[in-house]
């Protein structure tokens, strides 16, 4: 599941694309949210639907709020286990980019290659509860 901030929105595509090339379906705000639905009640759908979260992170996410009704609605759904961070930029690692409650969950660089990799290969190795 990913949902974007309109300057991350060209990486949040190649990455939606790698994603659906190794086999791994997705649910995309920027592709799956209807002109006229609720874009709180697609993204907590989107949530339910979903066996992980991966929240794609940069210096641009502490300016947008979608992304925390997203954190929000997987805490809620009790997702928090399933969270994954992807830092989009390599020099987005500072912890004040990162939300309080993802700073201990170990972060993947999208900027790294072998980073991308184990994404892909934790997200296909793991079934579904």
């Amino acid at each position: 599941m990913a949902s974007i901030f309109k300057k991350d929105t060209a990486v949040i595509s190649e990455i939606y694309r790698r994603l659906n090339t190794a086999g791994i379906t997705c649910w995309f705000d920027g592709r799956q949210t209807h002109p006229g639905a609720s874009t709180t009640d697609a993204i907590e759908e989107g949530v339910r639907a979903s066996r992980f979260l991966l929240a794609c992170i940069s210096s641009n996410f502490a300016d947008w709020n979608w992304e925390s009704q997203e954190l929000a609605a997987a805490l809620r759904t009790g997702m928090h286990e399933r969270i994954l961070v992807l830092m989009l930029n390599e020099d987005d690692h500072r912890d004040e980019v990162i939300p309080l409650i993802l700073r201990k969950i170990k972060r993947l660089s999208y900027a790294r290659d072998d980073d991308f990799d184990e994404l892909v290969r934790y997200i296909t190795s793991t079934h579904a509860d």
